[in-house]
């Protein structure tokens, strides 16, 4: 076991792939063209890697070992490809207790739920084939809310995916559930955000919202919005709850203002978060600057909520503590201003032995295209200087210098940072 008492600079982990990088492409079944769209560390040290195809037919799963290998021990030759019988992308990869793993994703009317054996192969209890597809108009509720009509999706058109008419969800996972969140359309110009809760057997949870959802409209409270970029499950008292951060546009194109609501299992707005800041709109809190694009969010084990994103100035964090309030203790409460990178896409915790803090990552413009950009955050809110050069650590990126799709981050290897970009996967020592 390696000492990470004190903590590493940034460097690429030399055991890990060639000199800290793995391209996924080539690797067992995956020859085509496929942009990674989930990751997940396992407890043994190896990875699980979901890589979605351009052309959205197929995905794959590959499990790299400690070193970055291929596995042979994962259905032959550590990755194979498999599909949903629609267009989908792949969301999410949860590694289950006792074995086995769950693959989520979204479809273009609904979404997607399977189950596999810890070896790949696909468990075929779950769901009587080992897949579940759930279209959203199957939703008692939403139809009745909308009229008997199905509501309709919104078109992704951010965090990279090329425009199509596939449904903007993102999927979070805690235990033996997974949480979707989907952007849809109610009449001709209200916008809703549909939390859906399902088990690792398939089933809604019946304990979530109404039978297993619960439907968020916010128009009344803050205004027309554009949609979510992310969700998040924050540590609370009795469980985890639903975090969304969304935009909200102004009419004359400009800069947009972000939000950050926070739902009771009910689905009703925590009355408990934002009060001090918006006691008329309970569950909700205004972000301080005007935000563009490219937000990240992401909920410490401690209760608190950070949140990145671009703003005219560049790119800035924030820190929410439990009750919504601006963490005092992150840079005094105030917006973290930091330049470079331009553009936040992606933001975790890192939880090590001196003390947690937050990475963010996003891009920087170079001669040749663009690089990945990361920054260590101390809990104080003060960029980590020894970190990379002098706070910022960038990773040259080799596969599209036209632009960097997006950026997948997990740290939940001990000492260790997975960094993945398009078939690029890095691991950096942090």
């Amino acid at each position: 076991m390696q000492d990470f008492t004190k903590r590493a600079n940034g460097q690429l982990d030399p055991e890990f792939g060639t000199a800290g990088l793995v391209r996924m492409q080539g690797i067992g079944e995956l020859q085509e063209r496929a942009f990674i769209s989930a990751l997940a560390p396992l407890p043994e040290g190896a990875v699980l890697v979901a890589s979605t195809a351009i052309d959205f037919h197929n995905f794959y799963i590959a499990r790299l070992t400690d070193d970055g290998a291929p596995d042979p021990g994962f259905r032959g030759e550590g990755a194979w490809r498999d599909d949903f019988g629609e267009n989908a992308i792949v969301r999410l990869i949860h590694p289950l207790e006792g074995g086995g793993f769950l693959v989520a994703a979204q479809l273009l009317k609904g979404i997607a739920l399977a189950r596999y054996h810890a070896s790949g192969e696909p468990d075929m209890s779950f769901n009587n084939g080992n897949k579940m597809i759930l279209p959203i108009s199957d939703l008692s509720r939403l139809k009745a809310f909308s009229g008997g009509e199905a509501l309709a999706m919104a078109p992704l058109h951010s965090r990279g995916i090329p425009d199509s008419d596939l449904a903007g969800v993102q999927c979070v996972a805690d235990g033996d559930r997974v949480y979707y969140a989907m952007d849809t359309f109610y009449g001709e110009y209200e916008r809703l955000v549909v939390v859906i809760c399902l088990t690792s057997e398939g089933v809604l949870a019946p304990d979530f919202g109404t039978d297993g959802y619960i439907i968020i409209t916010l128009n009344g409270a803050i205004g027309p919005w554009s949609g979510f970029e992310a969700i998040a499950l924050q540590a609370h008292e009795g469980g985890k709850l639903p975090v969304i951060l969304g935009l909200v546009p102004e009419y004359d194109l400009g800069p947009r203002q972000g939000f950050v609501l926070r739902c009771q299992y009910d689905g009703s707005p925590d009355p408990l978060f934002g009060h001090a800041q918006q006691p008329q709109n309970p569950g909700v809190v205004l972000m301080p600057q005007a935000m563009r694009f490219s937000w990240a969010l992401a909920a410490s084990p401690s209760g608190s909520i950070s949140v990145g994103g671009e703003a005219a100035a560049g790119a800035v964090a924030v820190c929410l503590d439990n009750s919504g309030g601006f963490d005092e203790v992150f840079n005094q409460g105030q917006p973290l201003l930091s330049l470079p990178p331009s553009a936040w896409t992606s933001a975790t915790y890192v939880d090590g032995q001196v003390e947690r803090s937050l990475m963010l990552a996003g891009t920087t413009r170079v001669s040749n295209g663009y690089n990945i950009a990361l920054r260590r955050v101390a809990a104080d809110g003060v960029v980590d200087p020894e970190f990379g050069d002098q706070g910022l650590l960038q990773l040259p990126y080799s596969f599209r210098p036209a632009g960097i799709a997006d950026i997948y981050m997990d740290s939940r290897r001990r000492g260790s940072t997975y960094v993945a970009a398009e078939v690029e996967l890095y691991r950096l020592l942090v």
